[in-house]
């Protein structure tokens, strides 16, 4: 794990997934079926530890991985300082027994929630997996091959002393006695 000195260290962590012995990578099997399973995610936190900082961040880059059998589809979904999920993006499919691809870039720029945030904002993001055939199936975030050097998971920003300036189209004043 490495983050920004203004960001609290997050750990990724699992909820109501069973464990899965799928090596180079956090794995697990689910639920069988087509549905998503709410009660079962990835998550980890992105929360600065300076107030005076502002967040801005730019993307999520991720190496998902499946076997046969195991999770077709996923999503993500953030919820800013405790408030509501909120989806980012539609479901994504992935391909029979993918070994720990690069998926999409996650786009988060063009999202006002994730720019020029307070350096005490909280954000917790969830990654579901759905669409295990069998109770075999493994999901994991992780690399394919043994030999492979690469990060698993990253945000991508920016973290700066003040947000960015804005420039005024029009100003109007009326004089006050």
């Amino acid at each position: 794990t490495t983050a920004n000195a203004n960001l609290n260290v997050s750990n990724l962590t699992k909820n109501g997934f069973a464990n899965s012995g799928l090596p180079r990578g956090i794995s697990t099997t689910g639920t069988i079926g087509t549905s998503k399973v709410e009660a079962e995610y990835f998550s980890f936190d992105v929360t600065g530890n300076n107030a005076s900082k502002f967040i801005s961040l730019k993307s999520i880059e991720t190496r998902l991985r499946r076997t046969g059998g195991g999770a077709t589809t996923y999503s993500w979904s953030y919820s800013k300082n405790g408030g509501a999920y909120i989806p980012l993006g539609g479901p994504v499919a992935l391909t029979v027994a993918d070994e720990g691809y690069v998926q999409p870039t996650i786009d988060l720029s063009n999202i006002s929630d994730f720019q020029n945030m307070p350096g005490n904002t909280s954000l917790n993001f969830k990654l579901h997996a759905w669409g295990f055939s069998t109770t075999a199936g493994s999901f994991a975030i992780g690399r394919g091959y043994a030999d492979q050097n690469q990060n698993s998971l990253e945000v991508m920003g920016q973290i700066t002393d003040q947000p960015l300036p804005v420039e005024l189209t029009t100003f109007t004043a009326k004089p006050n006695k």
